[in-house]
């Protein structure tokens, strides 16, 4: 939900047109200024309106200035909580002390019949239901002729009355989210017509690399990141403003925050829940039980037909894929989801990990899973590092986004024979129950394979599942690597 109080950049009279009846039969009479007089000596006249609970818990303050040298309109919400207030007061304390240096410094030009203006205007948008950005504008001219436009958002929690920070939302303390927020900023920023002729590469990279700087708004969908009139760009592209939808950036949120802004973080699990909300019953301990995998898709036309196959055979497999794929193959990677497969995260490029160095693997990691989630809608909690390579390094990523590390017991060599019957024989004499086997839907061999291999498979007696539910048998619960040999 979005109100708005628009009281940016527009002549006196129009800012009056909106105040209550009681109001305007004050300013008729408090300000011979709007009828065309001014007040004697370059002394303004003061008319202060107040609107109490426009928003839960704020109340908003008006209050109008008209002089010989200068017109001014500026907006408070106020609370009853200091830490809600002062920065707040301190910013548009610092706007208007600003204000009335520069009318000073062009003191020359005023006299000539110049007048500067100063206008401090407001949106608010709702952002879950006690959370609120408030979001201020201010334009100041000090009677040149350009004057100077300047944002800030302040997000506030009204049930708890304080300021909320960046850090709530995302976790910033490592400075893989901060640098993968980053990246998504500068990207959006690019897409927008025209808009990088006018930007500073360099003030625009050292103004992301301080995630303690930004200015930044949630609601309408979409966590906001604005720049202040030529900040980081050209005065020709005014204020940059950068909206980013929830679901590209809902995967780095942390969990309380996005239950907070109702962001669906959807996850599989591996205590039997497989992803997309459905509940598996328990599995049998005693039971005779195989993991088909599928890796490096998803593909365009080999994908659809392995799920095909599944959806014909009744069985639910896990897919680890490739963030650059899934962002690619966007409704592919969706008909994965949607068919109420696992989805894992096989990394962005499908490097060797073990050759990058801790942030390199994060990044890998971090990008795909943005990728794989704002594609399919369902956030990776498993992973499987290519080739099977890990390290120390790669257990530790792993780890921080506590995502089991699954490879394989059974290696269907698809990738190498190209050939349907060479991987029925392989699967099938090297099968053993709780197998997880390994196979790649990027091959059409693979799935003109498939269903004797379902075939075979079931008549040996095993039932398929997906990996989580298969670790939801193993009595450990850390990391990994799981094979389940």
């Amino acid at each position: 939900m979005k109100r708005k109080l628009k009281w940016l950049n527009v002549p006196l009279w129009a800012l009056l047109v909106g105040v209550a009846t009681a109001a305007l039969l004050v300013l008729s009479v408090a300000i011979p200024a709007l009828t065309g007089k001014k007040e004697p000596s370059g002394q303004a006249k003061a008319v202060v309106t107040e609107q109490k609970g426009v928003l839960p818990g704020l109340d908003l303050k008006t209050t109008v200035e008209d002089a010989d040298t200068y017109t001014s309109a500026v907006s408070v919400l106020s609370s009853d909580s200091e830490a809600v207030n002062a920065p707040i007061r301190e910013w548009i304390d610092a706007q208007t002390s600003a204000f009335k240096k520069e009318l000073q410094d062009n003191e020359a030009a005023l006299k000539e019949g110049l007048r500067g203006h100063l206008n401090i205007g407001l949106d608010t948008k709702q952002a879950g239901e006690s959370l609120y950005s408030l979001v201020f504008t201010s334009y100041r001219s000090a009677g040149g002729a350009n004057g100077q436009t300047n944002v800030m958002p302040f997000t506030v929690d009204m049930q708890e009355k304080r300021p909320v920070s960046l850090g709530e939302l995302f976790d910033l303390e490592g400075g893989v989210d901060a640098a993968e927020l980053g990246r998504l900023v500068k990207e959006a920023i690019a897409a927008r017509d025209g808009l990088m002729e006018y930007v500073f590469d360099d003030e625009l990279d050292a103004a992301l690399a301080d995630p303690a700087s930004w200015k930044w708004s949630i609601g309408d969908g979409a966590f906001t990141v604005y720049f202040d009139e030529y900040e980081v760009a050209a005065g020709a592209a005014g204020v940059v403003k950068v909206d980013l939808p929830y679901d590209r950036v809902s995967l780095m949120m942390k969990p309380d925050a996005a239950a907070r802004l109702g962001v669906a973080k959807p996850s599989g699990t591996i205590d039997g829940t497989v992803q997309g909300g459905s509940e598996a019953a328990p599995l049998d301990p005693a039971g005779k039980y195989v993991a088909l995998t599928f890796d490096d898709g998803p593909h365009p036309q080999v994908t659809p037909r392995i799920l095909e196959t599944l959806a014909k055979e009744g069985v639910k497999a896990t897919f680890f894929m490739l963030g650059s794929q899934a962002e690619f193959y966007p409704d592919t990677a969706r008909a994965v989801a949607e068919a109420g497969h696992e989805i894992g995260n096989h990394s962005d490029s499908h490097p060797d990990l073990t050759k990058y160095d801790i942030d390199g693997i994060r990044l890998q990691m971090v990008q795909s899973a943005r990728k794989i989630e704002a594609a399919t809608g369902v956030r990776p909690d498993v992973e499987r590092p290519p080739y099977g390579a890990i390290n120390d390094a790669v257990k530790q990523v792993a780890a921080e986004s506590d995502s089991p590390i699954v490879l394989w017991s059974v290696d269907s060599l698809d990738w190498k024979s190209r050939n349907a019957a060479a991987v029925n024989r392989l699967v099938s004499g090297l099968v053993h129950p709780g197998a997880i086997v390994l196979l790649h839907d990027i091959h059409a061999s693979t799935a003109d394979a498939l269903p004797q291999l379902i075939a075979g498979l079931k008549a040996q007696g095993y039932q398929f599942v997906t990996v989580s539910q298969l670790l939801g048998l193993t009595a450990d619960s850390d990391i990994g690597p799981y094979f389940n040999q």
